[in-house]
């Protein structure tokens, strides 16, 4: 028996031998290196790292530069005189290209003209002004994620301070604010909700995300004390980019998984490169399957249907000029009854309920955005956007008594439609050769809503009109580097609204010192302001006329503070903390003791209730301690860890009494990680596990008695935002492999989506004809299976 095992592993070892022995095969890398300010960087040394032999190669004139890389997980090195050397992952497959947009930054001197060397963080900004409260978003590190669903408003939830609050939806809630309070950009474009099945004008988040992780390049997530470019947000800002199609061939890909069936195509449209296209379209997965089963006699219970299409053109007018158009046009709709919601993995207790609801969602996106990046002189360089935003909604709700044969009865009403027109400019000059740069920009905003909400029991109409709303901003910044060491940075935003003529002028500063080759210190901070959502404007009172108190909102603000120190202990570990607070004020909030308060917002409502009598009244506070353990991907693995303590409360304006808001968790533990085996020179076999542990939600229990008496809601005031829904847990795992042909490459994975088959809670509410308690829970164990093809043409 042992001479049969022995024979068989000398067997598979001459066997993996011989695969191995067929040579590595390569694939092309090409891109363009240049400083933060887009000019193009000549004699830039790029190399491969470990690479044996040695592959490397300089940059020309115009900063180009091509090689040849053998396939699989690589390391991309560039290094010149005078700037920060920069190291980039790399996955090759055949059939596609990579093509890069390398930036690097300058490094000053000191006396004796020695340049410090330190470790390359990969997890810093590209943000060159963000010196705390920031972290990039890298494309090839966080698909690793397992459960993300090739989300990336999904994939964030790794991170510190981001709290999992629902499975069905994305929602980001950041270190206990507000999902409300998130902005979305994409190449400098400020974006109202990239999602389908988007429930409410002003909401962040939808069940399926319309932004395709295939066509986003590395991007950043700032958390809290984001420079004086940008504003209008409170809570967090998702700054994306889209990458650009390769300048030299044609490829395809074909993906079938989380987000639908999907069908990507890109290339050059001129011959020297000059000009590129890239286009990807999605289709529903569940829709599809609906088809099939029809075929078989069967149906599904709920279908969620959408489709959505991505295209970018950039075009290299000549050096220095480039202008890109992009487009992202998106539809989903949904139907579904609650009493046909059974089976296996369905997420309410359906028989426990005492009435059926009908749901009617339908919901549209549009992107149209053109950006142009020049540079004016020397030192001089142009950013500016045009674009136009559409978002449309239509929602109807009916409920039934289930205890009689009445015909379903509407109990809400939501159609909306909202178009943006936007223009920005930013203008970044450079005082000196390193030292001093100087950022001044406008942001132009122009809103035109068409609005009808109505809600049962009230006799009118709570929006019904055509409004239009505009918003103006500028800004400034300035930027000193006192050394390679030490960089301080200080601005000023200011926010104006025609409407009522509220406005806001924010003041903000950072600076950043790096102490040796292994730490940094940051420090950032300010005061911050937006919008309330724009339907809450419009809202009508009893008597039909518009809310004076809406009509005058102005900005909800708040005071950042962060402190970051990083430990960088070689190129790929480190060690990261972060303390923060955030004094919120201003926030829209009703007069009243136990009112709504925008800060309990966006804790993954499927609806926007829109209240009149709104002031501008409401407080509250943030604050925690983050830590992060991370091991970018080397040597075959990855590993992050994630943890975060804090507070998130809110102070009632009438009772002026502190409470716990919907957010206050306490706590939020991830732990993910993965590995790679190469079993040969075409194989590659892959496992991701990732972990999440967080405080639940808070709500406030109900009076049984009162309730049953007045037969409505009746809370017990006396534990407000008191109680808290069991721990949040989920463990999930992704495995797979992927296969390089002569060709083209394969890829096979599956999501293996809460193992423990855990019951998370999500709501729970009192069904006052039952007299009990009904939750809602989040996903129960399922897998979910991916496919993907990659081939040139």
């Amino acid at each position: 028996m042992m001479k049969r095992w022995i024979g068989t592993c000398m067997l598979l070892l001459v066997v993996s031998m011989a695969m191995m022995a067929q040579g590595n095969r390569t694939q092309r890398v090409l891109g363009r290196v240049t400083d933060v300010h887009g000019n193009p960087l000549a004699d830039v040394s790029l190399s491969i790292v470990n690479a044996e032999p040695s592959i490397t190669q300089t940059t020309d004139k115009a900063g180009r530069f091509e090689l040849q890389v053998p396939m699989g997980r690589q390391v991309l090195r560039a290094s010149s005189v005078g700037y920060q050397d920069k190291e980039i992952s790399l996955l090759l497959v055949m059939g596609e290209e990579v093509s890069l947009d390398v930036k690097l930054e300058s490094a000053t001197y000191n006396l004796k003209g020695v340049e410090v060397k330190r470790y390359y963080n990969k997890a810093r900004p590209l943000q060159q002004l963000a010196y705390a409260g920031a972290r990039s978003f890298s494309v090839e590190e966080t698909e690793r994620y397992a459960g993300s669903l090739g989300d990336p408003s999904r994939m964030v939830r790794s991170f510190a301070g981001v709290m999992p609050i629902n499975d069905s939806r994305n929602e980001i809630v950041v270190r206990g604010n507000s999902s409300l309070g998130v902005q979305y950009r994409l190449d400098g474009i400020e974006i109202p909700n990239p999602n389908h099945f988007n429930a409410g004008l002003g909401m962040t988040a939808g069940q399926v995300t319309a932004l395709n992780m295939n066509v986003v390049t590395n991007s950043d997530f700032l958390l809290g004390g984001w420079q004086a470019t940008k504003g209008n947000a409170l809570a967090a800002i998702f700054d994306l980019n889209l990458r650009k199609g390769n300048p030299n061939n044609h490829q395809m890909r074909f993906q079938m998984g989380y987000n639908g069936a999907e069908l990507m195509t890109e290339g050059p449209m001129i011959k020297d490169g000059s000009m590129t296209y890239l286009a990807s379209y999605r289709y529903s997965i569940p829709e599809l399957a609906s088809y099939a089963m029809k075929i078989f006699g069967k149906s599904m219970a709920v279908v969620p249907r959408y489709q959505d299409l991505t295209t970018k053109i950039d075009w290299r007018i000549h050096e220095g000029h480039t202008l890109s158009l992009i487009g992202i046009v998106g539809t989903s709709s949904i139907h579904l009854k609650t009493s046909e919601l059974s089976g296996a993995g369905m997420t309410v207790q359906v028989d426990n309920l005492s009435f059926d609801q009908k749901v009617n969602l339908r919901s549209g996106l549009a992107l149209l955005g053109m950006v142009y990046h020049g540079q004016l002189a020397a030192r001089t360089d142009l950013h500016a956007t045009l674009s136009w935003n559409y978002n449309d909604i239509k929602m109807r709700v009916y409920n039934k008594e289930m205890a009689n044969q009445e015909d379903f009865k509407m109990i809400f009403t939501d159609l909306t439609k909202e178009h943006k027109l936007s223009f920005s400019a930013d203008i970044r000059h450079r005082l000196s050769t390193h030292h001093d740069n100087l950022y001044v920009g406008t942001v132009v905003d122009q809103y035109f809503l068409n609005m009808f909400n109505e809600v049962e029991d009230i006799p009118y109409p709570l929006n019904d009109d055509t409004s239009t709303l505009s918003l103006y901003r500028a800004y400034a910044q300035y930027q000193h580097l006192f050394s390679d060491a030490f960089t301080v940075t200080a601005g000023v935003h200011g926010s104006y609204l025609p409407l009522n003529g509220n406005y806001a002028l924010e003041p903000r500063a950072a600076a950043e010192l790096k102490l040796g080759t292994h730490h940094t210190i940051g420090l950032a901070g300010g005061l911050y302001s937006q919008l309330p959502p724009h339907t809450f404007f419009f809202v009508r009172e009893a008597d039909g006329h518009y809310s004076d108190s809406n009509h005058h909102l102005g900005f909800s603000k708040s005071w950042h503070a962060n402190l970051s120190h990083n430990y960088q202990i070689n190129k790929d570990w480190r060690v990261h903390t972060e303390l923060y607070y955030q004094w919120l004020f201003d926030i829209a909030a009703e007069n009243k003791a136990y009112g709504v308060s925008l800060l309990n917002y966006g804790a993954g409502e499927n609806s926007m209730e829109r209240i009149a009598g709104l002031r501008n009244i409401g407080r509250g506070r943030n604050y925690g301690l983050e830590l992060t353990v991370e091991k970018f991907f080397s040597k075959n693995y990855f590993f992050l860890m994630s943890g975060t303590l804090y507070r998130s409360r809110y102070t009632d304006p009438v009772l002026n009494h502190e409470f716990s808001t919907v957010f206050d968790g306490g706590y939020i533990l991830n732990v993910t990680g993965g590995f790679e085996w190469p079993v040969s020179s075409k194989w590659t076999l892959f496992a991701s596990p990732q972990l999440a542990l967080s405080g639940g939600l808070r709500y406030t229990p109900v009076d049984e008695v009162a309730s049953q008496a007045t037969h409505d809601q009746v809370y017990q005031y006396d534990k407000w935002y008191q109680e808290q829904m069991p721990v949040y847990f989920r463990l999930d795992t992704r495995l797979g492999g992927r296969l390089n042909g002569k060709k083209v490459s394969q890829e096979w994975g599956i999501d293996l989506i809460n193992l423990t088959d855990r019951k998370n809670i999500a709501y729970i509410f009192y069904d006052i004809d039952k007299g009990a308690y009904v939750s809602q829970y989040h996903f129960s164990f399922f897998p979910m299976v991916v496919y993907r093809l990659h081939f040139g043409l």
